[in-house]
């Protein structure tokens, strides 16, 4: 198998798919990216293949978003129809869709006073963040939480179950 990884940050999920690879024999990685960006250098660190977007024509049996802030077109959706995901940083339908990323949907969390938050692995559509959802992490807040703390707790999370996830859901 061949798994797509489309970054535009830092890379910071990219150890979790690369460990997954080691452990399981037909698994191929591709970081594909958008932008010159941190994650460029981390995946070369782990020994991954890098592809400029742009340049993107590689025949995959999935790809994942890691971080990707392009919003795809409906064009190269449908070469890929059903085997494009993507990880939210919400438990959607909440705070989700066009300009809720990033630290953006941790505030819109704690502003609502929310009690617990996660992320959300769901397949990609021409619609932002509307496709249908494949698995959900949940993790607390607490009274005293600031951006900083639930990021970091729920990309914890997103570490911990994104890759192992993802490819249960494409391999099956």
């Amino acid at each position: 198998m061949k798994l797509a990884i489309f970054v535009s940050g830092s890379g910071s999920l990219l150890g979790s798919f690369a460990r997954l690879a080691a452990k399981k024999e037909n698994l191929e990685l591709l970081v594909v990216t958008d932008r010159f960006c941190e994650a460029i250098k981390v995946a070369q660190d782990l020994g991954l293949k890098v592809c400029d977007f742009d340049r993107f024509d590689e025949p995959v049996d999935g790809i994942c978003l890691a971080g990707f802030l392009q919003i795809l077109r409906r064009d190269f959706l449908s070469k890929y129809e059903g085997k494009v995901l993507n990880a939210h940083p919400s438990l959607l339908p909440k705070y989700g869709g066009k300009g809720f990323y990033g630290d953006k949907v941790h505030q819109a969390v704690l502003d609502a006073g929310d009690k617990e938050t996660g992320f959300t692995i769901h397949l990609v559509t021409d619609e932002v963040d509307a496709g249908e959802i494949i698995a959900q992490k949940k993790c607390p807040i607490y009274e005293d939480d600031t951006v900083d703390d639930v990021r970091n707790r729920v990309q914890d999370l997103e570490k911990e179950h994104y890759a192992t996830e993802a490819f249960n859901f494409l391999s099956s």
